[in-house]
């Protein structure tokens, strides 16, 4: 009783034949849409938004189609300099999702600072010069 209450599960007990619902059956892979990283989000948002198609967003990020949909799926990560391909194509192309590409734009050079040590990661918060 425990353990069905946990999993959500039907019980697979004889005589309890019913069909498993659709939740169990999709895959661990596909992740919802917010929990998605921004840039796959952004592909989403570039697709349903019609001004654009797969083929011409594909073609803009130097990708084929099947890359992207792994992209859109959030199942491969997008690398940084096919970001910033995505970021321009966002802002310069589709007026509604300027405001998102600004935001993956911004994300990426913060990134990048990181990873180019121009921003110093610390083990702890700095110290106070407060006086006691």
């Amino acid at each position: 009783m425990i353990v069905r209450a946990m999993t959500d599960q039907p019980s697979r007990m004889p005589g309890n034949e019913q069909e498993l619902p659709d939740v169990v059956r999709t895959p661990v892979t596909d992740i919802p849409l917010n929990k998605r990283p921004r840039a796959s989000r952004l592909v989403e948002q570039l697709l349903r938004s019609g001004m654009i198609t797969a083929a011409e967003l594909a073609a803009a990020i130097v990708a084929d189609e099947a890359v992207l949909e792994s992209y859109r799926l959030g199942r491969v990560r997008m690398p940084l300099e096919r970001q910033l391909c995505l970021a321009l194509v966002a802002i310069e192309g589709v007026p509604a999702a300027r405001r998102a590409g600004f935001a993956l734009r911004a994300q990426v050079e913060a990134e990048l600072a990181v990873a180019s040590t121009l921003t110093e990661t610390h083990d702890a918060p700095p110290v106070s010069h407060r006086w006691p």
